[in-house]
């Protein structure tokens, strides 16, 4: 009797087991299928070619930190059915948008240091908005994507600011298609961190900034 019912306790205990796995595996999906995530793809050349005469090369450039300013972490949109949810980025914001920066400097010759250094520049970044909507037509929806980023640089010489930004419209996006909004959102952050690969006014306040410049 007792070797039965101690059978019976261990099938009851891989009842409830299984019943607890099925549970959570319901939850992921449901979450899984209730939640958007954008990937961005950002090319590791980006600058590349702006920056061919390698402006930073000699200066060393600290990674301070990114302070996202948005009100919303949403960066976009997107309609399924009825129902309309908010998009996230796949990645944190400090790494998705912190990795496309210096990806442009460091393809403009700059070196980047986590730790401060003697004669370093520090780099910290505002995001002040990014963020792309989408809206409804007969057959297309038309999207309107906006970037804007401040760069604050400072140095034992002297600190300055940079805004810079960007926007762009789709009408080719449809409403159910996420991968063309990740496009389009992908676009938007290389145009705008290209910016610092063609700013010749940048390039020079941080080697005022390193003492560089004569």
């Amino acid at each position: 009797m007792e070797a039965r019912s101690g059978m019976q306790g261990a099938r009851g205990m891989e009842r409830i087991f299984f019943m607890v796995i099925a549970l959570v595996f319901i939850s992921v999906s449901s979450f899984a299928e209730d939640s958007h995530v954008a990937t961005l793809k950002i090319s590791p050349d980006l600058g590349k070619t702006q920056c061919a005469s390698q402006p930073g090369k000699g200066v060393t450039l600290v990674w301070g930190k990114i302070s996202d300013k948005r009100v919303s972490p949403a960066v976009g949109t997107f309609k399924k059915g009825k129902e309309e949810f908010d998009v996230l980025l796949a990645g944190p914001v400090d790494v998705v948008i912190g990795d496309a920066i210096k990806t442009a400097f460091k393809n403009c010759g700059y070196t980047m240091v986590d730790k401060n250094v003697p004669g370093a520049v520090t780099v910290n970044v505002d995001v002040n908005q990014f963020f792309a909507g989408s809206v409804k037509r007969w057959f297309t929806g038309e999207t309107d994507a906006k970037a804007s980023f401040s760069l604050h640089l400072r140095s034992e010489l002297s600190s300055y600011d940079y805004d810079f930004g960007a926007t762009k419209s789709d009408k080719g996006l449809r409403k159910k298609n996420i991968q063309r909004l990740e496009a389009v959102l992908s676009g938007l952050l290389e145009e705008t961190v290209l910016q610092i690969a063609e700013s010749p006014t940048l390039q020079k306040e941080i080697d005022k900034l390193a003492g560089q410049q004569q």
